[in-house]
């Protein structure tokens, strides 16, 4: 069994190889390698709904510079919350070498035409943070929670934190919104592809879920707001791309989004968000921080 550890220590550059390591596997997970195209694009929340209304003008595209993929322009990696001029809020497992800039606004532009990307200037996890990844069946995330420093955007809402208890959320309504990325399987026809470039510049999507609590499934990430899908939307739930999207309940943001029950072999239709009611300290400190603490970070 491959057991691999990422933790803020002291090694900075076991840190960077690991985060490599997790972008390069999820990445090829969600490539399946056949000769022939079986499927096509899909929406990047599963089965979500766009965001016409524009009910999150907070919420943010995290990029690379370039594409994962050679010859596509596919740049998403995660998705985070604008929390506070100069602040995105994320998920710790995001903060990768590879992530550089946050985007908003129209997304079907290209983007050196667009106004609203921006680089990231400090990616601070939580100091806490870990990460195991094992088999499929054997994973697990502690304190996935993070900031990013950007520098300015042209958005004047921020996203508001819940300052409930997370414990408290059992049985809740709630909603999750994500760019999310969706990638080619090998073999797919050209036409499909231009297709499938197309959804990845479209607008946010959202899904809807209840607050769910089962004890069995807390030991995967730590802690955790398990969302079960609604009776009416049982297939509907976050994918790849969507990592750090926030999850609203009160129209405030109670989590971000961690990790599916998908990685694992006999999987449910569940997601697992990390609260943020435990780490509002964190929050507050870092983000009244003056930059000369910020540049003494011994951080990627």
């Amino acid at each position: 069994m491959l057991l691999l550890v990422w933790t803020l220590g002291a090694d900075s550059q076991w840190c960077l190889l690991l985060l490599c390591l997790i972008e390069v596997t999820s990445t090829l997970k969600y490539i399946t390698l056949s000769n022939h195209y079986r499927h096509s694009p899909k929406p990047r929340v599963i089965k979500g709904i766009s965001d016409v209304n524009n009910e999150y003008p907070f919420a943010v595209s995290l990029e690379r510079i370039k594409p994962v993929i050679l010859g596509l322009q596919i740049f998403r990696k995660c998705t985070g919350s604008l929390i506070k001029d100069k602040w995105v809020l994320t998920a710790a497992h995001c903060l990768g070498p590879s992530l550089k800039l946050v985007r908003c606004g129209n997304m079907m532009l290209p983007r050196n035409k667009s106004r609203c990307l921006v680089k990231i200037r400090k990616k601070i996890p939580h100091p806490a943070f870990k990460l195991l990844v094992g088999e499929s069946d054997n994973f697990l995330l502690e304190n996935d929670v993070g900031l990013l420093l950007i520098d300015n955007v042209p958005i004047k809402t921020h996203g508001q934190l819940h300052t409930a208890d997370y414990k408290t959320f059992t049985g809740r309504a709630c909603k999750y919104a994500g760019f999310g990325s969706i990638f080619p399987e090998i073999g797919t026809p050209k036409e499909h592809v231009q297709k499938l470039l197309i959804n990845n510049k479209m607008l946010l999507q959202i899904g809807e879920g209840v607050v769910w609590n089962d004890n069995s499934l807390k030991k995967y990430v730590k802690p955790v707001i398990i969302v079960a899908p609604k009776p009416d939307k049982k297939h509907q739930a976050p994918n790849i791309g969507d990592s750090g999207a926030p999850l609203m309940i009160d129209n405030r943001i109670v989590g971000v989004y961690s990790i599916s029950d998908k990685m694992r072999k006999n999987h449910t239709n569940y997601s697992f968000f990390t609260p943020i009611s435990p780490y509002l300290d964190f929050i507050r400190n870092i983000t009244n921080s003056p930059d000369s603490y910020l540049n003494q970070l011994a951080v990627p």
